[in-house]
């Protein structure tokens, strides 16, 4: 297995040209959502889809204010408001995500970042860059996937920590091997992130309550370049704990006849 670093995430954003990649799919709770008017974008890497679908496909009411430019999405006790060209995503009235690509306007639809919906009401994504397909789940769980918040005994979020995978697709002992290996690495890092995060947290919250941010780490793995005889997977990580979002980019090179 070779390792390759590539950097910082930033460095390595590429315009995607339209029709460069299969149509998106998105799916929440194992029913798709169909975007009739206009289809989800991907941004400087970030995905975006019609406001009101997306909210309404997780059952959140959701409305506009014109002069504010700002989105309301209500379910249950939670309020979650964003509004276009900012990056501040607040839930009941605390900011709980930070997007590097705001809440715009297209051709006359407001666009939302898909992912900052999902950990706005604490659902989790699952990004398959083979086949574009995005699977939302709102119950918390996904399959080989981890989630989880850390609150403060008052109950404020302090942290959440998540991981993902899209995994190889081949039907080879070597695929299974590969597979395996990255849950296992996703299982020692949220155990390490994990700890991290709530000692972090913890300690600047208790400080500072008034200013203090929840803090995330995400990190996402995918396939690239399955081939029949090599095949990369890539980590990218996204990392707030106040301040400024860090994100790095890393792959691994694995050998699609054995699985080293």
């Amino acid at each position: 297995m070779k390792k390759i670093i590539l950097g910082s995430l930033l460095a390595l954003s590429i315009a995607v040209p339209a029709l460069a990649h299969p149509p998106i799919t998105v799916y929440v709770d194992q029913q798709e959502v169909v975007f009739a008017d206009q289809a989800p974008v991907i941004v400087d890497d970030r995905t975006l889809v019609p406001m009101r679908k997306i909210f309404e496909a997780m059952d959140a009411d959701v409305t506009w204010d014109e002069p504010s430019q700002t989105i309301t999405s209500t379910r249950g006790s939670d309020v979650v408001t964003m509004t276009i060209g900012e990056k501040q995503v607040y839930k009941n009235g605390k900011v709980v995500y930070t997007m590097d690509v705001p809440a715009q306007i297209m051709q006359d639809r407001t666009m939302v970042p898909i992912r900052a919906v999902a950990v706005a009401f604490d659902a989790n994504v699952a990004w398959d860059g083979i086949n574009y397909v995005i699977d939302i789940t709102t119950d918390g769980t996904t399959s080989g996937n981890y989630s989880k918040q850390i609150h403060a005994d008052d109950g404020t979020l302090l942290a959440t920590v998540s991981l993902t995978y899209s995994p190889l697709t081949s039907n080879s002992t070597a695929a299974d091997k590969i597979n395996k290996n990255i849950y296992d690495q996703m299982s020692q890092k949220a155990s390490v992130m994990t700890v991290q995060m709530e000692t972090a947290a913890t300690a600047a919250y208790t400080k500072n309550p008034a200013s203090f941010q929840p803090y995330y780490y995400m990190g996402t793995y995918q396939a690239k370049g399955e081939g029949s005889d090599f095949a990369s997977v890539v980590l990218e990580e996204r990392t707030f704990m106040g301040g400024t979002e860090t994100k790095t980019l890393s792959a691994d090179t694995y050998n699609m006849k054995n699985g080293s």
